[in-house]
């Protein structure tokens, strides 16, 4: 027979699995991936998303331009009949795969020329081009001359060195970045990809009969981005839970243990990606991006702190009171709860002031990793123990059995290093506690590594430095995410000097004051300025091409009315006219409208820091040298560079504010224990506060430090890594404050207290600290260097925290204690 406990915690494992089956097995059904860069800023009176902004609402006047997907087709034997017949031929694929979007390729552009009776506007790749390429080779000369003439296509749609040709989808504003990107894959690859299979995708591989296509631009190295870190996290995160559970297994001697400890991170996962998934449903907007791994992050990082602590807890019962039941064992465990709660509110408030970043993304990181820690709350207080009652799983002492063995001589190492620590704070035990020469020591130590830290960013903003070096470089290297892919192929071919260029920026360009209506995209006036402004785009440096709708006018003008400018609206109507005929809406939406023209600008793309360097120049140029235009960039490319400005800016703000939290928090809680007993020592709650503090400011001033020397960029993922560091300093040290503070209200001093914390209880820090390296170790290992970059700095952050927790904080800790002063 059960007893009633038994059937306690048979329903609370029942239901723990009746929620992860069902409903949040559902959320990760219908849990939907967002665009890297949708709705990247949060704030709404930003400029560029301003400019952006009211550009989409030039949508009810006619222009309706987004981004676009470019299929880069090299020509290693140069211009041949067969080369352009391939292009022909791939092009035809590209429009029948995607009939709803416009597509440019040397196949659809005409070729307008006078031929003396009209202007033939047949495309540059006709059936006669190919048979004249066929039976005379000397034709492909004067095709080339002819192509050249043509600003609108040489160098756009064919390499100025005629070593590739690209066809270009071009994609309205708002259209579904994820599905295009699927579609473009499975387009390439010529068959349908199975929903699963999209969570193990690292890489495009084009069908035989694409066999040499590259896809490029952001639409889907974007996708790829996401796609290939997801995949590479999970399989790396996966072998690193493995690595844990064994290492859970020798430090808890225990399998079921270690088993039950993995399985509540593992059910995390899907608890957290399900509650995305119904977030979603119930109207939330979050959106699952390529930064989610650093969800997957915080979850592990608290998942393995919040169950070793609890079994740690429950073992210690069970070694004082083996004649308990499991049941009774586990209610002994309740002090440790409040230790599990408290590091789970400073984490969830850590993560809730990363909005003030102002990033759509790491807001999203923000709330998610917090909803986490809240599962990882509920299920390590209810579920684990639950289920352990169930299955059971003790610490037995083994004799002879080799993984009991193991276990021993990991656990000797584990507590040979944490006497290591303590002998640095207590050196000489047989002399008076010299803890106050100690405490100024390590305050010095974390002081130098925060002036250091802190001096060298300010030197990035003093206004007499005239260079441009960045200690701590504030930038986003995204083509870093997807080498070795063949869209990284395609970028290094796009960004050679004589090339596109990766993708381009979009820029609308209208008179100032033009009334809707108005017709000033057919005004020569206009159109003058519009190529003087165009041409002076053009000396910026790192722009490879710029081109709009205005090059074929010209073209056009050249060939009907032999000018080099049209001189009348009509002149400019009827051509606008012609390319509407020829090229269609779609087309013609995305060039022009009634009040203006798009200009598109060419880059490399590689580096954050130029792109807003150019949109800058643009727009300072616009304003100073052309003040009679509106010149608004827009779309995505136009705003997601702006990002870096709110990590610079937001950044400082968000380290302080976390840090009052954790002072704050831990202060208060600290006094509220001081209530429980009437002894000779207690610990000073803000004191205490301050100094549980210490282990983040040491860490996170030796990770900037790092991150200089080693050139690391701050980023939109290692600007999460601090909140990740908050979570880790104070979950690793405020299990050596609370042991502390027990002795002392159990009736110790200063250097008895200490030695109780450290030597006694401090194993259980060391367990965790090695725990979530060896988890985030696998990650080295990445092909993709910001991954492989994520790993070391974890392990960095994870050793400088350990360092803080064991030697900085417990050094002041004998600071803190105040004397009870007695009546006479």
């Amino acid at each position: 027979m059960k007893s009633g406990k038994q059937y306690k915690a048979w329903a609370i494992v029942i239901a723990v699995l009746l929620i992860t089956l069902l409903p949040m097995l559902y959320g990760n059904v219908i849990a939907k991936k967002g665009g890297i860069l949708d709705d990247t800023l949060l704030n709404l009176e930003d400029p560029f998303y301003l400019m952006d902004k009211e550009v989409k609402a030039l949508s009810s006047r006619g222009l309706n331009t987004g981004d676009v997907v470019m299929f880069v087709i090299p020509m290693d034997k140069g211009v041949t009949g067969e080369s352009l017949a391939y292009v022909k031929g791939f092009t035809d694929e590209v429009k029948a795969a995607f009939p709803e979007y416009g597509v440019l390729s040397l196949s659809i552009v005409p070729n307008y020329r006078d031929t003396g009776k009209e202007i033939d506007n047949r495309p540059y790749i006709n059936n006669d081009v190919l048979a004249l390429m066929s039976s005379s080779p000397s034709y492909t000369n004067e095709w080339k001359e002819q192509v050249k003439r043509d600003s609108g296509v040489y160098g756009v749609l064919v390499g100025r060195d005629f070593d590739y040709a690209a066809v270009s989808v071009l994609l309205p504003s708002g259209y579904d970045e994820v599905g295009v990107f699927r579609r473009t894959v499975e387009f390439l690859e010529g068959r349908k990809i199975p929903a699963w299979q999209w969570y193990l995708k690292t890489n495009i591989q084009p069908a035989e009969k694409f066999k040499g296509v590259m896809p490029a631009g952001w639409v889907v190295a974007r996708g790829l981005m996401d796609a290939a870190l997801i995949a590479d996290i999970l399989k790396l995160s996966s072998i690193g839970l493995v690595i844990v559970g064994a290492a859970f297994f020798f430090s808890l001697i225990s399998f079921r243990q270690a088993l039950i400890a993995t399985s509540i991170v593992l059910i995390c996962f899907i608890w957290v990606r399900g509650g995305l998934g119904l977030l979603q449903f119930m109207g939330i907007p979050l959106y699952e991006r390529v930064y989610f791994l650093l969800v997957y992050t915080a979850v592990i990082v608290s998942g393995i702190s919040f169950a070793e602590r609890k079994f740690s807890a429950y073992n210690d019962v069970r070694a004082e009171n083996p004649d308990l039941s499991r049941h009774e064992a586990w209610l002994k465990t309740s002090s440790v709860n409040e230790l599990i709660i408290v590091t789970a509110v400073i984490s969830v408030l850590n993560f809730a002031t990363l909005y003030q970043i102002q990033i759509r993304g790491i807001l999203e990181v923000g709330v998610l990793s917090a909803l986490g820690i809240l599962f990882l709350l509920a299920l390590v207080l209810w579920f684990l123990p639950a289920l352990h009652t169930i299955i059971g799983g003790e610490v037995k002492n083994r004799p002879g059995v080799w993984s009991d063995s193991i276990g021993h001589k990991w656990n000797k190492v584990l507590k040979s290093i944490i006497r290591f620590f303590h002998n640095r704070l207590d050196p000489h035990p047989d002399k008076p506690f010299q803890y106050k020469q100690t405490a100024c020591l390590y305050t010095g130590i974390t002081l130098l590594f925060l002036i250091t830290a802190t001096g060298l960013v300010v030197m990035d903003y003093v206004p007499w430095r005239k260079d441009n070096f960045k200690f701590l470089e504030i930038k986003t290297r995204p083509l870093e995410y997807i080498k070795d892919t063949v869209v990284y192929k395609a970028s290094l071919l796009l960004n050679r000097p004589s090339s596109y260029g990766f993708d381009r920026l979009s820029v609308a360009v209208m008179p100032k004051g033009a009334a809707e209506g108005s017709a000033a995209v057919s005004d020569p006036e206009f159109m003058k300025r519009t190529m003087e402004f165009k041409r002076a785009v053009a000396k910026i440096s790192g722009v490879r091409e710029v081109t709009s709708v205005y090059d074929t006018v010209k073209l056009i003008s050249k060939e009907s009315y032999k000018l080099d400018m049209p001189d009348n609206r009509r002149q400019i109507h009827d051509a606008l006219q012609t390319i509407d005929w020829d090229l269609g809406q779609g087309i013609k939406d995305q060039l022009w409208f009634e009040s203006g023209i798009t200009l598109f600008v060419s880059t490399a793309m590689e580096d954050t820091n130029e792109w807003t360097e150019l949109l800058n120049e643009i727009i300072s140029m616009g304003n100073e040298k052309f003040p009679d235009l509106r010149i608004l960039p827009f779309g995505k490319l136009a705003v997601y560079p702006q990002a870096d400005r709110y990590i610079r800016e937001g950044k400082p703000i968000n380290v302080l504010t976390s840090q009052w939290i954790v002072i704050i928090i831990c202060a208060f809680w600290v006094a509220w224990r001081n209530r429980k007993k009437q002894s000779q020592y207690r610990m000073s709650g803000w004191r205490a506060g301050l100094v549980i503090n210490m282990p983040f400011v040491f860490a996170s001033s030796a990770i900037v430090i790092v991150m200089i020397a080693f050139r690391v960029p701050l980023d939109q993922a290692t600007a999460c890594v601090t909140a990740l560091a908050i979570n880790a300093a104070v979950d690793f040290g405020l299990y050596i404050a609370a042991d502390y503070q027990t002795a002392l209200l159990n009736g110790g001093d200063r250097r008895s207290a200490l030695e109780y914390a450290m030597v006694g209880r401090g194993k259980v820090v060391v367990v965790d600290i090695v725990l979530n390296i060896l988890c985030f170790a696998p990650l080295i290992t990445s092909s993709f260097i910001p991954v492989a970059r994520l790993g070391w700095v974890m392990i960095v952050m994870l050793i400088a925290c350990g360092i803080g927790a064991l030697l900085i904080m417990p050094a002041l800790l004998p600071w803190c204690v105040q004397e009870r002063k007695t009546g006479g």
